[in-house]
């Protein structure tokens, strides 16, 4: 079970602020094994904690790529079979 918070306040950059790590702290509950959290300029908070259930208890989201960011609730239960699939050699490195 993991926990997702995302605040958008368009002219109150205290709410955000405060806000964001009130939620941290409440969502901690629900994903135990990691917590990251991204403040986007002064309006925009995203928080994620996470209850790894496979894989590394250390996937630190939200994720953030080219400026880009996502944080998602879903684990990948085949990932064995996508990582042997994925070394075959029609998979470009």
């Amino acid at each position: 079970m993991c926990g997702i918070f995302c605040l958008y306040a368009k002219n109150d950059t205290q709410l955000v602020q405060e806000s964001h790590l009130m939620a941290l702290n409440l969502l901690r509950k629900r994903g135990p094994d990691c917590c990251g959290a991204l403040m986007v300029g002064d309006n925009i908070s995203i928080a994620h904690t996470r209850l790894s259930m496979n894989g590394s208890p250390n996937e630190i989201q939200p994720f953030v790529d080219n400026g880009n960011v996502l944080a998602c609730n879903a684990e990948v239960y085949n990932h064995v079979a996508l990582e042997e699939h994925t070394q075959q050699p029609h998979f470009a490195n």
